[in-house]
This record gives structure tokens, C-alpha cells and sequence, in this order.
């Protein structure tokens, strides 16, 4: 079965100043105590080997999926809204690994590309989709 998991972590940033963020991983497994399992030991090796872990300084699982059949029709798995405008942050995909298995799609102005030196600046994306303010009623 394919297992997709949602995680947050706290980290301590580059000043010492404090962070949060998010990421995703995706296994496949027997049942979902098992994909727990390799997501646990996967993201230990992580610490160990890929930079943008070694300040992370605890791990929470938000949820994993268990997915039996690839969906046909496009589907939202995951919504959060807070409060305020966007922090600064980075983001990236596939931050660890270059798999032959899977394609990465972004907007080119939209992304930047993952400098091997130095810190990276904060870019602010383009919206994809823009809606008009909400009037009062």
C-alpha cells in the first residue's frame, strides 16, 4: 500500500532563532504502523546526512494517508490556514534525493533553484490564481 505522511518539525534556524515548517514523505508499506515505522527510521537517517535536518530538533506526525487507489479525480488532502500575512520560509521538493521515479513541476520564475553555497533569498512567489476581495455584506 502507498502511504503518504504529513509532518511539522521545530528547528533551530541558522542565528539560533527559532523555526517551524513542514514537510512530506511517501512509502510504500504493509499498513500504516509499518509506514510509521520506515518514516521513523528514514527521517533519523536525515539528521544524520541531509543538511536542512540538522536543525530540526523534534518531528510531529500530522497525519498519513493510506492510499489505495490512485485518485482520478483531483482531491485537496491537506488545508491549513493561519492567521497573519506569509512568513519568509523556504521551500522545496524532492529536498533530499533526485529520483528517476518522480517528476517535480514548478513555475520557473515562481521557484528558486537550490543553491549549493550560501543562504538562499527569500523569493516571493507569483499567485497561480487570484481571487477578488470578499465584499461586505
Amino acid at each position: 500500500m502507498l502511504y503518504l505522511g504529513n509532518f511539522s518539525f521545530d528547528e533551530t534556524g541558522p542565528e539560533n532563532e527559532e523555526r517551524h515548517g513542514y514537510f512530506t514523505c511517501t512509502v510504500e508499506a504493509q499498513d500504516a504502523d509499518s509506514a510509521a515505522n520506515i518514516f521513523k527510521e528514514y527521517i533519523l537517517g536525515l539528521k544524520e546526512t541531509a543538511e536542512i535536518f540538522h536543525g530540526i530538533i523534534a518531528v510531529y506526525i500530522e497525519d498519513i494517508f493510506e492510499i489505495h487507489n490512485v485518485p482520478t479525480l483531483p482531491m485537496i488532502i491537506r488545508f491549513q490556514s493561519s492567521e497573519g500575512q506569509f512568513p519568509k520560509s523556504i521551500s522545496r521538493p524532492l529536498p533530499v534525493i533526485d529520483s528517476p521515479d518522480i517528476e517535480v513541476y514548478g513555475l520557473t520564475s515562481n521557484v528558486d533553484r537550490i543553491e549549493k553555497k550560501g543562504k538562499e533569498p527569500y523569493q516571493e512567489a507569483t499567485p497561480f490564481i487570484e481571487f477578488s476581495p470578499k465584499k461586505p455584506a
